[in-house]
């Protein structure tokens, strides 16, 4: 990209015309060009910079690009440079991210790996054993399920999962690094009328008898659990604790006496190995397995998503190791106490036109396009579902309300009414200019610390927390 100059071409991560990658060629493209496959992918790419420490400031003040080298997903990464003196940019950066580890990967170790006594691995959370699997409750209990797959419930229902029995408020594990999904049929807050409260991982590696992409169910929980979907995690953080909620409106008990317990549910979304209409798949297997292959853990506090320079994911230690990553900014958010105030200096509020909605219908229009891959354009390259950039989605999203928005960014920090206070459902938060070339960033707040936006570190459209960045302007509010 480099060496052909590539990086001036109208769309980033897309190459121009060279000798090597065909015109046209995409990240994956490259990738898979370069013997390596793998379930998601991801680049940060920067130019004219003098300095590592310059490169990974601009990255770590832009919201996708900071995203990117937060996310627990991605296991391998590339780190280059190139000197070219003869092209518009001179210097080229780039990270490139991978989910899957594969041959030509090397350990951790090989590119630095400090901070960190011999036998412990970055950002364990207290796992012992493999960290890449862990039984889903404290080794004392390990023992406490019996296969009741298929077994009748008195609410009509056969039981899909299993059940391993322990006292109110025993740490819950995840069994496997993951990313929290939305339980289907559950609320906000992760209350199901049969699973009470719940929490659910799908995984982003294949380890054992899970593959990337199944989800993990913890469900019967005392009480909700405090990650919400997109929130990452790794095996052995906590998700909860053990209880004996459910079958019924929220703070239900368990009707039958079953006792304290946490339901274990494994599910194949694509359907080809489950044994049920629902995608379920019998879990005695997978705890027979962890039991005797997989780790214990030992951690008794829930998890804070984010990470912390004295605790950085193993994906960081060359990034540490290369002297590019002196800190990391808190992905949980920003602090709201107070509101962020908009500069007086900014334009006056401009009427968003004459639509209407409920904060609550903009998140439910948002959420149809999680998962639509990203592409930065304007107007001409918004393809709503197939292709999108941030202003892409909110402009489509606010449209079927009646409401006309700008497609610059930082244009919707003068729309609507500023916002004091936490942001609620429906709210616009905008974001500067970082100098990256996106022109700054705009997502829509779910009302509770989460937001959608069509987001540059994940390619996609997507629900994660909100964005920690110098670069934020605040939350507009164009609906009630």
């Amino acid at each position: 990209m480099a060496k052909y100059d590539a990086y001036g071409v109208p769309e980033p991560h897309v190459s121009g015309p060279t000798d090597y990658y065909f015109e046209g060629a995409t990240l994956t493209d490259r990738m898979n060009e370069e013997g390596y496959r793998a379930s998601r992918y991801g680049e940060n790419i920067a130019a004219g910079q003098d300095t590592a420490e310059e490169v990974f400031e601009a990255w770590r003040n832009s919201p996708p690009h900071n995203a990117m080298m937060l996310d627990g997903g991605m296991r391998v990464v590339g780190i280059g440079l190139v000197e070219n003196p003869g092209t518009g940019n001179g210097e080229f950066w780039v990270t490139d991210f991978g989910s899957d580890e594969d041959d030509t990967s090397r350990p951790v170790s090989e590119a630095g790996n400090y901070g960190t006594s011999e036998g412990e691995s970055p950002g364990d959370p207290g796992a012992e054993g493999t960290t890449k699997a862990v039984f889903p409750l404290p080794e004392d209990y390990s023992a406490s399920y019996e296969d009741t797959w298929g077994a009748s419930r008195e609410s009509g229902s056969t039981h899909e999962g299993t059940d391993v029995f322990a006292p109110d408020g025993t740490p819950i594990y995840s069994t496997t690094s993951g990313k929290v999904v939305s339980v289907s049929g559950a609320d906000s807050q992760g209350w199901d009328e049969l699973g009470g409260w719940t929490v659910m991982v799908e995984a982003t590696e294949s380890v054992g008898p899970v593959q990337a992409g199944d989800t993990l169910l913890y469900a019967h929980m005392l009480e909700p659990s405090p990650l919400r979907p997109g929130d990452m995690v790794e095996a052995g953080d906590v998700v909860g604790e053990v209880g004996s909620t459910g079958e019924g409106p929220p703070g239900s008990i368990l009707p039958d006496g079953r006792g304290e317990h946490l339901h274990f549910g494994w599910y194949d979304p694509t359907g080809t190995r489950a044994e049920a209409a629902s995608g379920a798949m019998n879990p005695f297997p997978l705890l027979e397995w962890l039991r005797q292959n997989g780790g214990t853990a030992t951690g008794e506090e829930s998890v804070a998503p984010g990470a912390t320079s004295a605790d950085l994911p193993a994906y960081c230690s060359p990034l540490q190791a290369l002297g590019i990553v002196p800190e990391v900014a808190n992905p949980g958010g920003p602090s709201f106490d107070g509101g962020v105030p908009v500069s007086a200096e900014s334009p006056s509020d401009v009427p968003a036109g004459a639509g209407s909605a409920t904060g609550q219908q903009v998140v439910e229009e948002a959420k149809k396009y999680v998962g639509a891959p990203y592409v930065l354009g304007g107007p001409e390259a918004c393809a709503p579902g197939e292709q999108m950039d941030c202003t892409c989605l909110t402009t489509t999203v606010f449209e079927k309300f009646g409401y006309e928005l700008p497609d610059v960014p930082t244009d919707l920090a003068s729309y609507g009414e500023p916002v004091e206070g936490p942001p609620q459902a429906g709210d616009v938060l905008v974001w500067g200019d970082p100098g990256d070339g996106t022109g700054g960033h705009v997502a829509i707040s779910t009302g509770d610390g989460q937001i959608i936006h069509a987001n540059m570190g994940t390619m996609d459209t997507s629900v994660t927390p909100m964005w920690d960045s110098p670069n934020y302007l605040g939350a507009r509010r164009l609906v009630e």
